[in-house]
């Protein structure tokens, strides 16, 4: 065991074999030759799977081991910058002695400390505690790193110099810029004096406002209805709903957020549209926050030279302007409207014949706001299509490993190896396997290149890096229909030249099974598949630093982190994808059978073919469109009314509008479902936009438009590349090269050009929506 922690412990010094005297004793010197890739030859673990060049993350951590950990990473980021300082004169500033050391502590930073995002999944909240206290200390050393007026003035004349020069490569024009953009975000390019200070002081307050604003949401609300007021809600909720006191006695008390379920099920009118109205008028101290965060962030705009908040926000986003944003939201408004409008035609007629309607607002053949629900309940039930059903042929056993293979190794030359067991007992440095996870449901995977693959593409390096798959739900930790990826390591080359190889980590909420004979299942697949496309773009990246790595937050605007795990939804809905991911759980084993049997209350019932038929696809494909217009419009709406408070130019303007009255207004015209407005009330009636986080957020704010941005691309590329090409190698690899590998080391709109062949469109997502183009 010795010899074996031993060999352990040289491999994951390096994932390359380095001539005598080379190495880490220079810590801010890199190699800028090509790097070095790990060795081909791997020892193989006890399974005879291979033993990867680098060993996985240690979630062995304690309270103290996390505290010491931020100590050093703050102790030498503070070195690093006074070494710098020391060294350097703005005169003499390069990439080289500036930027580049500074990088190599992010990349440094960014491999020991990211991976403790995981561990508020396990089992040890105190660890959590300690990591979110390390963090805070983390980011206000780096926030006073990127404050401090002498190491701008190095960058800055490092900036400078090399705008329109081509001494550095393309990534390293790219991470420049955005190091620089982090100094200039502090205000440290306005000139120092009253105008810095004033932006410095509005930083803070917007933080502070947003900061309130979030924490606001958390206030809960209560409404109040008698049992026979709440008719249609199924009876387990009524009884979870508790008895009212006081001057509400005799009725039930229900927290705001069971507003949707009153919403779907209730068949008394008026109790619908009192609920989604006191909804909207929750937390209305956030009206004056927004308010005052939009006025103070056009101000900041300004001071940094840009006519409003959107201009500036967006300039750093492929989008680049405000005007492009409108354009792209004012086309699919155009070609969606029809759409959302014949959704809301086909619902009318389900109100109008509705005979069961108790105490109606308004028209009876009119579906309102509070409607809307409630009568695509009833269209979903009248088409008849038994979700649970399909469910059954997705058993975890046999999807996950074939979305793995057959969809992801499959189209982009992988493979996956699972590491449990001995094998990683013999990878962990501590000879406990169960060290290397967060929690024991969490499973690990190697993540491997094809032979066929790197004989094609002239790869050396087999070793891709580690994947976590951590897909049930877990109290307090996970809620059902949660989906999230983590960055876990990004991939970087070392000073002594060789790849520190990356880590991520797909969470999903599905529930696990805890009956004999019926597994756990993966419905709806396109929520795993969705989450490792976030994945592979972080896996499959190569890039010289964790800043331009992969799917990170620094490598990739919010218009484009989106889009590899929307085009990957595609498989999740295309028939003959969905044959390969399914096989019904009763064929998995006689108790299997048996108890589908007992399910169906028929112990001598035929069991279901094995893999889902075209019919039962037809269903459910089908049963995910009604509303889809109307639902993307929202989301419009949405976007339009972000992009409206942040394009305003003049302070006075900003002022003077009333936001409430703008988000009424807009979600009427643009969303088209009837609303308070057709019933008498005006748009004065409630303060949605006060509920909506995004708003006021640092990464959202300005930016809601990204997600149908990201929507247009992934079905642009997926209708140009791979609709008639599903599981066609070429075009996978094709895509993997292009668009997953370069990471943010690239132009991504020229990425993207390069591979699609024309200039991105919104033809492939309105052929997603089964709209015309023309």
């Amino acid at each position: 065991m010795m010899l074996l922690l031993l060999l352990a412990a040289v491999i994951q010094l390096g994932s390359c074999i380095l001539p005598p005297g080379t190495g880490h004793s220079n810590p801010l010197h890199l190699n800028r030759q090509t790097p070095r890739d790990g060795a081909t030859d791997v020892a193989t673990l006890s399974s005879g799977i291979q033993r990867p060049p680098q060993l996985p993350f240690v979630y062995n951590v304690t309270v103290d081991s996390i505290q010491q950990l931020g100590s050093t990473i703050i102790a030498s980021l503070n070195s690093t910058i006074q070494q710098i300082l020391n060294g350097v004169k703005p005169e003499t500033a390069t990439f080289q002695n500036t930027v580049l050391p500074f990088l190599q502590w992010d990349n440094e930073y960014r491999r020991q400390f990211y991976p403790l995002q995981a561990i508020e999944l396990g089992t040890k909240p105190e660890n959590t505690d300690a990591r979110d206290e390390t963090q805070v200390k983390i980011k206000a050393a780096l926030a006073d790193a990127f404050t401090t007026e002498p190491f701008f003035q190095l960058v800055d004349s490092v900036y400078q110099s090399n705008k329109d020069t081509t001494s550095l490569n393309e990534e390293d024009h790219i991470v420049l810029a955005a190091v620089w953009s982090e100094f200039a975000k502090r205000g440290l390019n306005i000139p120092a004096g009253p105008q810095r200070e004033l932006f410095e002081t509005m930083t803070e307050r917007i933080s502070a406002a947003a900061l309130e604003f979030s924490y606001n949401l958390t206030t809960v609300t209560y409404l109040y209805f008698t049992a026979e007021e709440l008719e249609g809600v199924p009876a387990d909720l009524i009884k979870s709903y508790l008895n009212a006191t006081g001057e509400n006695v005799g009725k039930l008390q229900i927290d705001v957020n069971s507003v949707p379920d009153i919403l779907d099920n209730c068949v008394n009118e008026t109790t619908r549209y009192t609920a989604i109205r006191e909804y909207y008028n929750q937390v209305p101290e956030n009206v004056a926050l927004l308010q005052e965060i939009v006025q103070l962030r056009l101000r900041s705009a300004q001071l940094l030279n840009f006519t409003n908040w959107a201009d500036y926000t967006n300039s750093f986003n492929i989008a680049k302007s405000s005007k492009n944003v409108g354009d792209l939201l004012a086309n699919l408004r155009s070609h969606v409207s029809p759409l959302g409008q014949s959704e809301l035609d086909v619902a009318n007629g389900l109100k109008a014949n509705d005979t069961k309607i108790v105490s109606a607002i308004g028209d009876e053949d009119i579906v309102y706001s509070w409607d809307k629900a409630y009568y695509g309940n009833i269209h979903g039930e009248a088409a008849d299509f038994d979700s649970d059903w399909f469910a059954d042929y997705f058993p975890a056993n046999v999807t996950v490993p074939a979305i793995l293979h057959d969809i992801y190794g499959e189209l982009f030359g992988i493979r996956f190896d699972r590491i449990q067991g001995q094998d990683a007992d013999g990878v962990s440095p501590t000879g406990n396997g169960s060290d290397l996870v967060w929690h024991p449901d969490v499973q690990l995977y190697a993540v491997w290149n094809k032979q066929e693959y790197m004989d094609a593409n002239g790869v050396t390096d087999p070793f891709i890096g580690f994947l976590y798959l951590d897909l049930f739900a877990r109290p307090d930790v996970k809620s059902p229909g949660d989906g999230e990826m983590l960055f876990l390591i990004d991939g970087f080359v070392r000073p002594d030249g060789c790849r520190e190889y990356p880590a991520a980590a797909a969470l999903t909420g599905f529930d696990k099974a805890n009956e004999d004979g019926k597994p756990s299942l993966i419905f709806p697949p396109t929520v795993l598949l969705h989450e490792l496309g976030h994945c592979m773009h972080q896996l499959l990246s190569r890039a010289t630093y964790a800043w331009t790595f992969g799917a990170d937050e620094s490598a990739t605007p919010p218009d484009w982190a989106e889009l590899p795990s929307l085009l990957m939804e595609n498989w999740g809905k295309q028939p003959e994808a969905l044959k390969k991911l399914s096989f019904h759980y009763s064929h998995l084993s006689p108790q299997a059978a048996a108890k589908w049997r007992e399910e169906q209350g028929n112990a001598t019932a035929a069991l279901p073919p094995v893999t889902v038929t075209d019919d039962l696809i037809a269903e459910y494909l089908d049963s995910d469109k009604f509303y889809a217009g109307l639902d993307i419009l929202r989301d419009i709406f949405y976007a339009f009314y972000d992009q409206s408070i942040y394009k305003f130019t003049e302070a006075d303007v900003a002022a003077k509008t009333d936001l409430s009255v703008l988000f009424n207004r807009l979600r009427r015209e643009i969303g088209l479902v009837p609303d308070f407005s057709d019933v008498g009330v005006g748009y004065k009636w409630g303060n949605g936009e006060a509920l909506i986080d995004h708003f006021v957020s640092n990464s959202y704010g300005g930016n809601y438009y990204c997600y149908q941005w990201c929507q247009v691309y992934a079905e642009d590329v997926f209708y140009t590349a791979f609709a008639s090409n599903l599981f066609d190698s070429a075009v996978g690899w094709r895509y993997r090269q292009q668009i997953l590998q370069p990471g943010g080391s690239k132009d991504l709109k020229k990425m993207l050009v390069d591979f699609l062949g024309h200039e991105p469109s919104t033809d492939g997502y309105l052929e997603y929506l089964g709209i015309s183009g023309t």
